[in-house]
């Protein structure tokens, strides 16, 4: 298997386009429009020769995310989303994150209002990136619980389908609509990301997937850190600690001296966790083609996950 882009920041952008959402649609909530897995594939193909030539030179790309407020993974994943609209074919971006306001108080934010140029109308699209670790091996979304663990899958998807996709229903919503010329508008949804599974369902392929969502979503595994002895049950010689803004795309590497051994990632993480909490995104790492490429990745939290007064 070759590599097929070279700068993490255009693989980024690849996943963001090509990799499945978490859901395709919920009977429960007939009326909303999640952006389904054969609709991205299709903007792949067909945003697939600029992300050749990104590859070759991806200033643009880059001073586009420079220009963004990206310390934050979220505001990174909405980066890159916006990169893709606003060179895709498709779509014409009319204003992105506009708030709307009653009383000098916030009521929500249009992530992006979109014109439809193939279907000539207009779209209101939420986007989000998460990871999400499951607790209890429970198909029940509230036990699908972010490294943060202020987040979890019901909340955000509670609020996704109640509150922001409906913002412009609401009359201020629809009085900022009009200032945009805007009368009529439909919505979608666009949430992509990682399921975590427990190391010993994960291996077993005993994992209970969300209720809903997509048996191809993108998957890892997950343990707390007093059961960091049984990465040795996955089978590799190679290991990586991903900073957090290269959590979304594979990981690869030329440089060996990023990769840690198992008896020296065990020492990592001994070093780590004893004065931090906050979850580490690992990977395993397979020579191929003079890279090492990810294999497998899974979070590894604190034995006091997900315990709120210990994550910093």
């Amino acid at each position: 298997m070759s590599i097929e882009f070279k700068n993490q920041i255009v693989r980024d952008l690849e996943w963001v386009i090509s990799s499945p959402p978490f859901f395709d649609n919920l009977f429960l909530y007939p009326s909303v429009h999640f952006l389904t897995h054969d609709f991205f594939n299709s903007e792949f193909e067909q945003f697939k020769p600029q992300l050749y030539l990104l590859d070759k030179n991806p200033e643009s790309l880059a001073d586009h995310i420079l220009f963004g407020n990206n310390k934050l993974l979220g505001k990174y994943f909405e980066s890159l989303v916006e990169f893709w609209l606003l060179h895709s074919k498709r779509f014409e971006i009319l204003s992105k994150g506009i708030q709307v306001d009653v009383n000098g108080e916030t009521l929500g934010e249009f992530d992006f209002i979109l014109r439809d140029r193939l279907l000539n109308k207009f779209i209101h699209l939420e986007a989000a990136g998460k990871y999400y670790l499951s607790l209890n091996n429970s198909e029940n979304w509230e036990s699908f619980i972010g490294p943060n663990p202020n987040d979890n899958l019901q909340r955000k998807m509670l609020k996704l389908l109640n509150d922001q996709i409906n913002l412009g229903k609401t009359d201020p919503g629809k009085i900022k609509l009009a200032e945009l010329g805007i009368t009529k508008l439909e919505t979608a949804i666009m949430i992509k990301g990682y399921f975590f599974y427990h190391l010993k369902y994960f291996l077993s392929d005993s994992f209970c997937i969300p209720e809903f969502s997509l048996p191809n979503h993108q998957k890892g595994w997950w343990l707390r850190f007093g059961e960091a002895e049984n990465l040795k049950y996955i089978k590799t010689e190679r290991w990586i600690v991903l900073k957090r803004q290269n959590w979304i795309s594979k990981a690869v590497t030329e440089n060996s001296t990023e990769l840690f051994d198992l008896n020296s990632l065990l020492s990592f993480l001994k070093s780590y966790f004893e004065f931090n909490h906050y979850p580490l995104l690992i990977a395993s790492m397979e020579l191929q083609d003079n890279y090492f490429v990810e294999s497998t990745r899974g979070f590894v939290v604190s034995d006091l996950w997900p315990d709120l007064n210990f994550i910093h």
